[in-house]
């Protein structure tokens, strides 16, 4: 089978985005740290005040040793500031927002106080809420609508397929209710269990708006199973440094204020694969975190990038002594030991580079009525550095909680991510392999000149030149670029049977195959051919591209790195550098490591781009590219097969591309870069050249004439 020709691409849309300056991103994170502090010192005292620090993000530990009577030492963990997420570049991925929300704690708001302090309590609370900017009242589930006393059903809890209406049946079976109990007797469940019909002094305690109000909380807490399932509720989100100082202040009993910080994802549905997401400790891993020091309830890396980085991005807890009386009033507090914010991490990817990629391989998502599963990468030969891994279909990491049971269910396993852990028969494109193995033993040279004799075989196996398939005759003589160009079995059979299996092995090995990137997140392996010294027929399978060798898309695109680069095979990775978390000066950066290297000379390594080159050229999809890259001195090139599924879905699309400087310039003197495209079932090379073009349109800031 030969090397298919790339047809025309399609349209593409042009991206731009902000990128803040490294000053607005300091001062913007100054802001954050100074605001979040003050606030942190209020609510501690606030929530020791009241004794209920359970269920925030810190842990309490009592002591009484060596202290007057009636007191208790508190040691307060405070857990440090997560770092944040950055490309290359310094542009935003994921950063922290924190939010303050009011909570009841259970024992002390229900048990120790009473029904009329309750009530007294939340009309209090909500009466500051009368604003967006306050804070958010919390009501995940209301069954009535109107206002006391002409309260009745929503249309909602009356449609038993709704959210509504379940909660409704399980809230009137937990009250002993009847499941056909009308709107008043729920009510009159309230009002009664609630003293809410009580006078003072023969006036009523409460108008019919407070009485809504306090209807609507109870019920909530109700749905929510407050004080059973629940030792917590959350009354309110969101709410705004003068909530949480007013809450101080007043000390009311069993309100919390409990810190939140939630990850943002800045381009939600980009680079989900990559980024990875933070979660509470597993209790599999508690053990684990247990003897690093971690809190039980301590927020953690679980997957990507931030389950990789974790001992970078956590940071160090501080520590906080607090002294409080019998009534919990606060005697001393001092900070023990200042908690220390995780360090930020910039990425390797060029966020709009990954835009690019993906945007590229989801617009096919849809074409033909039927989904594309692919993978695209793009690393920099030079260094080994990721600059952008692309996976298909994808997830929204903001909206995965609630999406969760969606994607796990979703045959098309859009949470796999194919770029590194997808494994693939390459087909043809390991005649590269066989290409830099007979090039570096000199068994075949860039003017070497073999005769095409029709066919060969080696035991049982047969193959032809591929010529025969559409003409009478076969290539005749031919050297190493035209049976690259064409995919001559023929003519890598022979040059297989003169490297061995042994040196074949050896040069799989070499380029990758069969062992990991060096990635720092979760890859797949694969592995090389299965070769002997006694099975000529493997060894000829082997050569041409219809071995039992599995690879990844990454292992794809780090073996043409290789090429590009002359010989050496760099680990890859995502780490680019390290920066502090307050100040952003860079404390490490990641340096290029070598982990395999051969010489590949220069002739032999031009010819191969040149043959890579001329595949390009020849094809009308990359005229426009070719034309605008030799005028910033860019060379490109490109291959590409219809690889085996290996099963009897439909065959795999695969196309590796470069660039690399022909010119020798300051302004390119780091502009090479490879890329692999796998389309998987899926035989669509326009497509693939789609993708490929978008990617060097992105990456050398080429103007699109179809979009100027």
């Amino acid at each position: 089978m030969s090397h298919m020709p790339l047809p025309s691409r399609r349209p593409k849309q042009k991206k731009s985005g902000y990128k803040p300056t490294p000053h607005v991103l300091f001062s913007r994170r100054v802001t954050i740290l100074t605001t979040v502090f003050v606030v942190v010192c209020l609510i501690y005292l606030s929530i020791l005040i009241s004794l209920q620090a359970k269920g925030n993000a810190f842990s309490v530990y009592k002591d009484t040793d060596g202290l007057p009577d009636g007191l208790t030492a508190q040691a307060v963990t405070i857990q440090a500031m997560r770092g944040e997420i950055y490309d290359r570049n310094g542009v935003p991925l994921v950063t922290n927002h924190y939010s303050y929300d009011l909570t009841l704690q259970y024992h002390t708001f229900v048990s120790e106080q009473s029904i009329a302090a309750q009530n007294k309590t939340l009309l209090r609370l909500t009466e500051q809420l009368t604003s967006p900017e306050a804070g958010e009242l919390c009501a995940h589930s209301f069954a009535l609508t109107g206002t006391y006393p002409d309260l009745s059903y929503s249309d909602e809890a009356m449609d038993k397929s709704s959210d509504v209406y379940a909660d409704l049946q399980t809230l009137l079976a937990r009250l002993e209710l009847s499941p056909t109990a009308s709107a008043d007797a729920l009510v009159a469940y309230y009002v009664n269990t609630y003293s809410l019909g009580a006078r003072l002094d023969g006036i009523p305690a409460y108008t019919n708006e407070q009485i809504t109000t306090l209807i609507r909380l109870y019920y909530d807490m109700d749905v929510l199973d407050f004080g059973g399932a629940a030792s917590e509720y959350t009354l309110a989100k969101n709410v705004s440094a003068a909530i949480v100082a007013s809450t101080k202040e007043s000390a009311l009993p069993g309100v919390s204020v409990v810190v939140r910080s939630e990850r943002i994802y800045h381009y939600p549905g980009y680079a989900s694969h990559i980024l990875g997401r933070v979660n509470k400790i597993f209790a599999e891993d508690w053990d684990y975190y247990n003897a690093l020091g971690y809190p039980m309830d301590a927020i953690v890396g679980v997957s990507g990038c931030e389950s990789a980085f974790e001992n970078i991005l956590h940071g160090a807890d501080g520590q906080m002594s607090i002294t409080v009386d019998e009534t919990g009033r606060t005697v001393s507090s001092e900070i023990t030991k200042q908690p220390v914010a995780g360090q930020d991490i910039r990425l390797s990817i060029d966020i709009n580079l990954q835009i690019a990629a993906e945007d590229a391989l989801r617009a096919h998502l849809d074409s033909h009525n039927r989904p594309t599963k692919g993978a695209v990468v793009v690393m920099d030969p030079n260094t080994g550095a990721y600059l952008a891994i692309a996976s298909a279909p994808t997830f929204d990491a903001s909206r995965f909680g609630e999406e969760y049971e969606d994607l796990a269910a979703d045959p098309l396993l859009p949470m796999f991510n194919r770029a590194l852990s997808g494994v693939y028969y390459p087909g043809k494109l390991m005649q590269l392999r066989s290409a830099v193995a007979g090039l570096n033993e000199r068994i075949v040279t860039p003017a070497s000149l073999w005769r095409d004799q029709n066919s060969l075989t080696a035991g049982s196996y047969t193959v032809l030149c591929p010529k025969l398939y559409t003409q009478d005759v076969s290539h005749g003589y031919l050297g190493l670029s035209t049976a690259l160009e064409d995919g001559c079995d023929v003519f890598f059979g022979l040059l297989g049977q003169k490297i061995g299996s042994h040196t074949m092995s050896q040069y799989e090995t070499l380029l990758g195959f069969g062992q990991s990137t060096g990635v720092e997140i979760a890859e797949g392996q694969g592995n090389i051919s299965s070769l002997s010294q006694n099975n000529d027929a493997a060894l000829l399978k082997a050569a041409i591209g219809e071995s039992d060798l599995m690879c990844t898309p990454a292992q794809l695109c780090n073996m043409l790195a290789t090429i590009v680069n002359g010989g050496t095979r760099y680990r890859g990775h995502l780490l680019y550098e390290i920066r502090n978390f307050t100040s952003g000066d860079v404390v490490n950066r990641t340096q290029k490591e070598a982990v395999a290297y051969f010489k590949l000379g220069e002739d032999n390594k031009l010819l191969l781009l040149r043959t890579m080159s001329q595949i390009m050229q020849d094809d009308p999809t990359f005229a426009d590219e070719i034309a605008a890259l030799r005028m910033q001195g860019i060379g490109a090139g490109c291959i590409g097969t219809i690889a085996p599924s290996g099963t009897t879905a439909e065959d795999h699309t695969m196309l590796l591309a470069y660039g690399v400087p022909t010119v020798q310039t300051s302004a390119n003197k780091e502009s090479s870069v490879a890329i692999s495209v796998v389309l998987e079932n899926r035989v669509d090379t326009a497509a693939a050249a789609d993708i490929v073009s978008a990617v060097l349109h992105s990456y050398y800031h080429l103007e699109n004439k179809s979009n100027p």
